[in-house]
Order: structure tokens, then C-alpha cells, then sequence
């Protein structure tokens, strides 16, 4: 469980190859966020195609100057907290066309993920 302040994202739509021969392994959206303690966050939302499931993982937040002295200093005043498990909280940002890039990435349907574009 955990307890996300404020999220931005998802940034970026990275599809990633699996084998040898071109097949879209994964897609992969990109957040960043407060967490409820005041400290910064990434993640990334992880879709297996083959697998046909969502994973969810928290990455290193490399350029962290320091603990954040006023952490609603640039938030909206917002007391809005999304809490329980990552992986629902970051699905619910996915936007329509992301779902249905997964799902068509899935049944088999070429979309501009495969051609390697990014969004």
C-alpha cells in the first residue's frame, strides 16, 4: 500500500522489444509524484503483452537535493491523497488510447508502438 500526494504522468509510452525476431515485449509509462511523507517519486507502470498483465515498480529518484522543507509549497492546496495498491493508482491515469494500444499490442494488431514511435 502506499500513499501518493501529488502525480504527474504518465510521461512517456516506451515500448520494448522481446527476442529476436520484432514482437512488442512490453510497454512502459513513466510517473512522478510527492509521496504522502513529503518525498519525491518515479514509477513505472509496466504492461507484459504476452502475459496480458500489468506490473508496477518504484525507480530511484537520482537528483533528490535534499529532504523538502515546505512539500505543499508548489501543490494546489489539494489535501487529496491517492492511497492502496500502485499499480491500481497508476492505471487510473492511463488515458483511453493507452489502454487500447495494450489491448491491440495483444490481439496481434500493428499499432505506432511497434513502428518504435514514442509518444
Amino acid at each position: 500500500m502506499v500513499a501518493i500526494k501529488a502525480l504527474w504522468g504518465p510521461f512517456t509510452t516506451t515500448p520494448r522489444q522481446s527476442g529476436l525476431e520484432y514482437r512488442l515485449g512490453e510497454l512502459r509509462w513513466y510517473f512522478f509524484g510527492i509521496r504522502q511523507d513529503g518525498r519525491m517519486g518515479r514509477w513505472s507502470l509496466v504492461y507484459e503483452c504476452s502475459k496480458r498483465k500489468f506490473r508496477a515498480q518504484a525507480l530511484e529518484v537520482r537528483a533528490q537535493s535534499g529532504p523538502i522543507v515546505r512539500p505543499n509549497a508548489w501543490l494546489d492546496g489539494s489535501p487529496h491523497v491517492w492511497e492502496g495498491l500502485l499499480i491500481d493508482i497508476l492505471k487510473k491515469h492511463l488515458t483511453p488510447e493507452d489502454i487500447a494500444m495494450a489491448t491491440a499490442i495483444s490481439l496481434g494488431i500493428r499499432t505506432d508502438a511497434q513502428a518504435g514511435r514514442k509518444r
